[in-house]
Parts: structure tokens; sequence; C-alpha cells
């Protein structure tokens, strides 16, 4: 089963190319230079 997790709103941090989102207890980094109002990830957990 696929964990869901969905970022909100504008990266915390945006330096070289890397988006920062912080959502409750998850932070995660995307390259890219694009801002998006939602990101929706599927973690696979081990």
């Amino acid at each position: 089963m696929l964990d869901v997790i969905k970022v909100y709103g504008v990266p915390v941090s945006k330096k070289d190319g890397v988006l920062t989102y912080i959502s409750d207890n998850y932070m995660m980094k995307f390259f890219g230079s694009e801002v998006v109002n939602e990101i929706e990830i599927s973690i696979n957990p081990m």
C-alpha cells in the first residue's frame, strides 16, 4: 500500500533549484523551478 503525502502552498526554501516543502513531520526536497499549488507524492514504505 502506498502512502500519499499532499503538500500545499509555497516551498519554505528555494535554493539552487531545490524546492523544500514541509508537511507535518515530513520534509521533502524537489529539483525544479516550478512552484505549484499542490504536490502529491506516493511513498512505497519499506
